[in-house]
């Protein structure tokens, strides 16, 4: 696995390929698209100092809002109780790690069993077919 620090610019500067499939036209679809919250996951990698893991947690809820093809506005609902390390094979340890993640110190699962992300503004990214840059904040 080829690993690129600085960002956009840096992998537009290296001739790295870009991943996904060819896209001539995007769709011109417009309306709302629910999560599929059965197939739905979000892959997380965590990394700290000297390591990183990696998992998942189950979409549980909304979608995205689509004008012409173009993603406008939508947003994410986790269950943050499906939280899971995949890289982790020992049983222990990935036990303690989902453990960790789910304590008062991380993630306070207990307190905070649904998390969701919101996308406040969403914009084409010019050179690139069915690419955007967005932003978000937090849910209140």
């Amino acid at each position: 696995m080829r690993r690129l620090e600085g960002g956009l610019s840096a992998w537009r500067a290296s001739d790295a390929p870009v991943e996904g499939f060819p896209v001539e036209k995007r769709p011109e679809y417009t309306g709302f698209l629910a999560f599929d919250t059965e197939r739905s996951l979000v892959f997380w990698t965590g990394r700290n100092l000297f390591n990183h893991h990696t998992g998942t947690i189950r979409v549980s809820g909304d979608g995205i809002e689509l004008r012409d093809g173009a993603p406008v506005r939508g947003s994410v609902q986790l269950d943050m109780n499906s939280l899971a390390s995949t890289d982790l094979t020992d049983p222990t340890l990935n036990a303690m790690l989902v453990a960790h993640l789910r304590d008062e110190d991380f993630f306070a699962v207990a307190r905070f069993p649904h998390a969701e992300f919101v996308l406040n503004t969403v914009d084409p990214i010019p050179e690139a077919v069915l690419a955007f840059r967005i932003s978000n904040s937090p849910a209140n």
